[in-house]
Order: C-alpha cells, then structure tokens, then sequence
C-alpha cells in the first residue's frame, strides 16, 4: 500500500506502488496526462515541485533537491529550469526501464540556498 507523504489542496504526493511503473510508461506523456498536468506553466506541475521543495527543505531538513527526466521531454526539463534548478550533466544516465526514446534521464539539482 502507497504511502502518502504529503498533499497539497489538489495533490496528494504518495510512494510508488506496486504496478505503477507500467502504467506510467503507457500513459506517460500522453495528450490526457498533459492536459491533466495542464502543461508546464500551469499550476499543477508547478505546484508539485514547490511543495515538494517546501517538504525537502523546511520539514526534511535537506540542502539539495534532485529532479529527473527524459532528455527529450522539452517541457519538463524547461519547468525544472524556470524553477530554479541546474542541470546536472556528470549525473545523466541511461534508465534500462524506459524505451530508448526516452532516454537519457537527465538530472536536475536546486540548493536550499537558492530558495
């Protein structure tokens, strides 16, 4: 059972359950998964990350944060960019649990100080 770790007034943050990897790589990126999301300059995609920093700084004390995507998903790794955090070359790497084209992951790193 997924355990929910934090939520916002519309998300709810969980950990990974089991069958959740499939169901991501089949939907991920789709025209109904974007327009859910509401496109990276809209509010829900932008609302995850910062309660997501909100968590890992304020409640969990860290001084980093880590974010990663596929190389060829433009529209995320642009979001990670308007929020502040730099990529993170020396960290990319080929994920055998994603089809070619979504590969390279690529790493995205902000510092509690840049908040």
């Amino acid at each position: 059972m997924p355990e929910i770790i934090l939520e916002t007034g519309r998300l709810i943050l969980r950990t990974e359950a089991p069958g959740d990897l499939a169901f991501w790589l089949e939907h991920m990126n789709s025209p109904l998964v974007l327009r859910h999301l509401g496109g990276p300059r809209e509010p829900h995609a932008m609302e995850a990350a910062r309660a997501i920093f909100e968590h890992g700084f304020t409640r969990l004390g860290m001084d980093k944060i880590y974010g990663q995507t596929s190389d060829s998903n433009i529209a995320s790794w642009r979001m990670m960019e308007r929020l502040g955090m730099r990529r993170r070359h020396d960290l990319d790497y080929v994920d055998p649990d994603y089809p070619p084209q979504d590969n390279p992951t690529i790493i995205f790193e902000i510092a509690k100080a840049i908040l």
